[in-house]
């Protein structure tokens, strides 16, 4: 979610403070706002609540949703509510296939009518709005090849969606205006004809209008720089209705646009005017005849148990070599809300890594060639370009925490991470630091997962080892496992230290959440 202002508390942080903050003062407020009951508080606690709706950005969506914090090649890192199905969200929105496109149906995914968002499809882009009879969107094309036409949007590409916070009849009226200029118009591209209808309508992304031709440099200049009307900041927040990440949803955008002059050629010559086939007829039936499914529960009923979050960003240079391993290496970050807990308590000694403990020496040809491999200016200069800065913090709630990071289903093959806990005087403060081990290339995953690599030889290293988790299914609530070890051959600590980073974990994450110690024989 874009954190467009300073005047007012936006974000994930400000979301959960005011939380807290109403839940404390009504005792019954979390179960009646979850129930979807009306609210009793006082009438000057009123806009408090609209404030909650509004810097939500799961508030509105049927299908269940997660929260995670998703890489886009050097761009910061996106908040992404990723509402499609997937493993860690079972009844998410169903795609369904037409015409050889994966498509939703908007009844299915907003709880209203009156959304307003800027899709990013493989490779259409498209803004739909509220029209007289449900919703309606531009529909452009590229290449000059057909005039613009406005079209009923009950069903569309699913994809990646800006979804723009705080309308007004203001901005939809712009909206209506500025497609009619274009509708009649034929264009270079759809993501072109849409920024004209965004720069007809009075949008500008970081105080100039838009100029961008491309599905993928339109989406990073609002990422980026994000969205105003008419000068007024605009919030927004992104979906993911897909299956995939959106790292692996813009490489297939951009492999689309790279072959459009070969697929306009055929389409010119009649190969997109075939009619919906059998079974497309029968995927739309389906979706059609599905019940839009009640809201889901987008608040969290634990706020005891909360803690701040960042993620790491690469360099340009890094952002380039994950391109060509194909793997996404994130250190996740997750630092204690309240000053009350503190990892000096649970594990107040220092561990010193393998090639600088005190009265040791490295012995044995291969661990001297990794201690040149992996030496301080080697680590430094390889961590600098994997996490080149980390995103600002935000408060999260256990189970959110839980939904961000990759984690197995009951039973399934164990997904490993590695962990780093560092204590309150290291450079970035008291901090948990996680990584997946295994991303999928061998070579990439071994030197970018190494225990050093996560520290980046800080001195107040207190544990390193492997976590892995499950989500279990009880009963038709999500419970969490996390499992940890010691297996680091780098810091090599203790089972005590186990026993204490597990309780310190435990401490972290609140009693929804069970945290189990592996020791070494």
């Amino acid at each position: 979610m874009q954190d467009t202002s300073s005047e007012k508390p936006e974000g994930r942080r400000g979301f959960i403070s005011l939380l807290k903050e109403l839940a404390s003062r009504y005792p019954q407020f979390l179960e009646q706002l979850r129930n979807g009951e009306d609210v009793s508080v006082e009438v000057e606690d009123r806009e408090k609540i609209e404030s909650l709706k509004r810097m939500n950005p799961q508030y509105g969506i049927c299908p269940p949703s997660v929260m995670y914090h998703n890489s886009l090649y050097d761009l910061p890192t996106q908040t992404v509510v990723n509402v499609g199905r997937i493993p860690e969200n079972p009844g998410g929105l169903e795609e369904y296939i037409v015409k050889d496109k994966k498509m939703v149906h908007l009844k299915q995914l907003f709880t209203g009518t009156d959304e307003i968002f800027i899709g990013f499809g493989v490779p259409n882009v498209f803004t739909v709005m509220s029209g007289k009879n449900g919703y309606e969107k531009l529909d452009a094309f590229m290449y000059y090849r057909k005039k613009a036409q406005v079209a009923k949007a009950d069903q569309v590409q699913s994809g990646i969606y800006i979804r723009l916070r705080d309308t007004s009849p203001k901005m939809l009226s712009d909206l209506r205006e500025s497609m009619k200029k274009i509708v009649g118009k034929r264009g270079i591209s759809c993501a072109k004809s849409n920024v004209d209808l965004l720069n007809g309508a009075g949008f500008t992304s970081g105080g100039k209008k838009l100029e961008e031709m491309s599905p993928y440099s339109l989406f990073r200049r609002i990422v980026v720089q994000g969205l105003e009307h008419e000068g007024e900041n605009v919030r927004f927040d992104i979906l993911n209705t897909t299956s995939y990440p959106l790292e692996h949803h813009f490489d297939s955008v951009n492999r689309k646009v790279l072959a459009s002059p070969v697929r306009v050629v055929g389409k010119s010559c009649g190969g997109d005017e075939k009619g919906m086939s059998g079974q497309d007829i029968a995927n739309v039936k389906k979706v059609l005849k599905a019940e839009p499914k009640p809201p889901a529960p987008a608040f969290e009923e634990d706020l005891t148990h909360t803690a701040m979050y960042r993620s790491s960003r690469p360099s340009t240079f890094g952002a380039l070599v994950r391109k060509l391993t194909g793997v996404q290496h994130i250190l996740h970050e997750i630092v204690p809300a309240s000053a009350d807990l503190r990892v000096d308590d649970y594990l107040p000694k220092n561990l010193p890594d393998k090639y600088h403990r005190e009265g040791e020496k490295v012995k044995g040809v291969a661990n001297r060639a990794k201690s040149v491999a992996f030496s301080k200016p080697m680590v430094g200069f390889l961590r600098n370009h994997l996490a080149m800065e980390f995103d600002k913090e935000e408060e999260f709630t256990a189970k959110q925490l839980l939904d961000m990071l990759p984690l197995d289903a009951d039973g399934k093959t164990m997904l490993k991470q590695n962990i780093v806990i560092c204590g309150s005087n290291s450079k970035r403060g008291s901090r948990v630091v996680i990584t997946p081990i295994h991303v999928g290339n061998d070579l990439a995953d071994w030197i970018m997962t190494k225990h050093l690599i996560l520290s980046g030889y800080e001195k107040e290293v207190r544990f390193a080892g492997e976590g892995w988790g499950e989500r279990c299914d009880a009963g038709g609530t999500v419970k969490f496992k996390i499992h940890i070890n010691g297996e680091s051959g780098s810091y090599t600590p203790a089972n005590e230290d186990v026993k204490q980073a597990a309780a310190f974990l435990q401490a972290l994450l609140g009693d929804k959440v069970e945290v189990i110690a592996h020791f070494r024989p």
